[in-house]
């Protein structure tokens, strides 16, 4: 059985996708551990949940920082890997 290597991706290099148009703004994907991921399609119970969780976070870090919409962001993760 022949096994293949996974390219991972940096966040610079995935943020290049996007500069370099290889992904455009419309597709629905994101950086996890190094693999680009579709996002799942939104519905009812996870954009309720999706909402519920902004909202508890914009009041959490009102004084530190700003939030835009659903742009993406890139954070570092809070616990161990």
């Amino acid at each position: 059985m022949t096994q293949t290597r996974v390219r991972l991706w940096t966040v610079n290099e995935y943020h290049r996708m996007f500069e370099t148009g290889i992904i455009t703004e419309n597709q629905r994907v994101e950086l996890i551990e190094g693999q680009v991921i579709p996002i799942s399609a939104k519905n009812p119970p996870h954009a309720a949940t999706t909402l519920c969780a902004s909202d508890y976070l914009k009041r959490l870090l009102a004084d530190s920082c700003s939030r835009s919409g659903t742009r993406s962001h890139s954070v570092k993760p809070i616990f161990g890997t």
